[in-house]
């Protein structure tokens, strides 16, 4: 009876071994800034219908009147993208002329990725109403404009003479969190919108992560606890360990190579867009990969002692 129970929990702890770690490769990779990258690619392009070709359609076939139909696409200003960007640089009498290149760089940079997803855990909370104001600091404000004017001089080789003192600072900053809530005031009147984002977030939060990670080590204290050996309850998780982190390899791999083949069977209109997606994706897959191998190796490590110990201990 005592080997049955613990045959099941084994199995519920790669079940939920298994979730713990496909759902890590996700909240790790899902952030804001990565799926800031796709919008980016999307707002590059607008598509348009291509012209129509006149013929004389006479219900005959004729080669030379053969019509090839393209998929006709133009670039468009990036305002949206370099709107929020201006308007904080204006604060500091900076009247920068971020192109849609720079302005991209700007945003694919690690720092203003960083206050991005830190913008955007605020806006979550603002949102569904956890907070009433932006929690934004000078330095974080500071840090993100030093880094644009740099990248700015850069790539135009223009040399940008400012200084910041901490009463200007503490102005931008203020500006900087009215202009945000007040485009998210706008946001909530949309109830579904608010709706929707508040269960992303909840279904993208690291307590969801702890929990998991918490029933495993409860289903791990069971076992040992119905055994009575630590060796035992090693020997029980670690063939659970062995196959998710090995699932979890193989997910990553698969997934990694089938990914990287998509945006060559596209059209080049696509392929912007389509980068974008893998390079998040792609981000997932390498995750699960390392992890997958990590599981794994403990998971021969705690089959090894287990059993080994555990033969060991019964022949005494």
């Amino acid at each position: 009876m005592k080997k049955f129970f613990s045959i099941l929990l084994s199995i519920f702890v790669f079940v939920f071994l298994l979730i713990t770690l496909l759902y890590n490769a996700v909240i790790k990779n899902l952030s804001v800034s990565a799926i800031s990258d796709i919008i980016i690619k999307t707002l590059e392009t607008d598509f348009v219908q291509a012209p129509e070709i006149p013929y004389d359609d006479s219900g005959l076939f004729y080669p030379e009147n053969k019509i090839l139909k393209n998929a006709a696409y133009e670039n468009v200003d990036n305002e949206v993208l370099s709107n929020f960007a201006s308007e904080i640089l204006e604060n500091y009498n900076l009247d920068l002329n971020l192109s849609d290149e720079i302005t991209r760089k700007i945003l694919d940079d690690s720092v203003s990725k960083k206050f991005l997803n830190h913008l955007a855990n605020e806006a979550g909370d603002y949102l569904t109403g956890k907070t009433e104001k932006l929690d934004l600091s000078a330095s974080e404000l500071k840090n993100l404009i030093d880094n644009t004017v740099s990248i700015y001089e850069k790539e135009t080789g223009e040399k940008i003479d400012y200084e910041l003192s901490e009463q200007d600072l503490e102005l931008a900053l203020d500006y900087t969190i009215d202009f945000v809530q007040s485009g998210l005031e706008e946001l909530k009147e949309d109830d579904n919108l608010v709706k929707y984002f508040n269960i992303i977030k909840k279904i993208l939060s690291p307590v969801n992560l702890i929990i998991l990670i918490g029933i495993v080590v409860i289903l791990f204290l069971i076992i040992f606890a119905i055994n009575l050996n630590i060796f035992s309850a090693f020997a029980y998780v670690s063939v659970p360990s062995i196959i998710a982190g090995l699932l979890t390899f193989i997910s990553g791999i698969l997934g990694n190579f089938i990914f990287d083949k998509i945006p060559s069977l596209f059209g080049p209109e696509y392929v912007d867009f389509l980068t974008a997606v893998v390079k998040m994706m792609s981000g997932i897959f390498k995750t699960c990969t390392w992890t997958g191998i990590v599981t794994f190796v403990i998971g021969i490590v705690l089959c090894i002692t287990g059993f080994s110990l555990k033969k060991k201990l019964s022949a005494r």
